[in-house]
């Protein structure tokens, strides 16, 4: 009678394969996060030019500004302009949008201004990764440094100037 010999994988083997599927995960996860950051700032970027350009388009069109609005709130007269969904929706880091309209200086720009809050509170909170997706936003939209420029930290977020009012 003929023996089958049994072909079994090796302890050796085994510790090959784990080791090389340990490389490939740790050259692919870093980089799976890296396009997921970079994506969500296209995201967030590309929401903030289209706000922009509803606003300026408002503004071009009418001669004026829309009044302040609350958080997650389409200010009504931008509604022709922009799908209002937009507004209330939460930010890829997980903020809400908040259009402002200030009368008086804030935040260090020596005149009144209009632009859109990236904010924490009002249903959204930002998220672990998102002062590394805010700082690529800044980079796409303006000058890469969050204390100077169109696009600041403030307490409670991020603020996009979108012009003077």
């Amino acid at each position: 009678m003929r023996t089958r010999t049994q072909r079994a994988f090796t302890l050796v083997e085994l510790i090959a394969v784990i080791v090389v599927l340990a490389i490939l995960a740790g050259v692919a996860i870093p980089k799976y996060f890296d396009y997921s950051t970079r994506a969500r700032a296209s995201a967030l970027s590309g929401t903030l030019k289209a706000m922009q350009q509803a606003i300026l388009a408002y503004n071009r069109d009418i001669g004026g500004w829309p009044a302040d609005v609350n958080p997650r709130v389409c200010p009504p007269e931008v509604v022709r302009y922009m799908e209002p969904g937009v507004w209330t929706a939460l930010t890829p880091v997980g903020t809400t949008y908040d259009y402002e309209n200030w009368a008086t200086p804030q935040w260090s720009w020596p005149t009144p201004v209009v632009g859109v809050s990236i904010r924490n509170g009002y249903g959204g909170a930002l998220t672990s990764d998102a002062t590394a997706v805010i700082q690529l936003v800044d980079q796409q939209i303006d000058d890469g440094v969050s204390t100077t420029g169109s696009m600041r930290t403030v307490n409670y977020g991020y603020f996009l100037k979108m012009a003077d009012q």
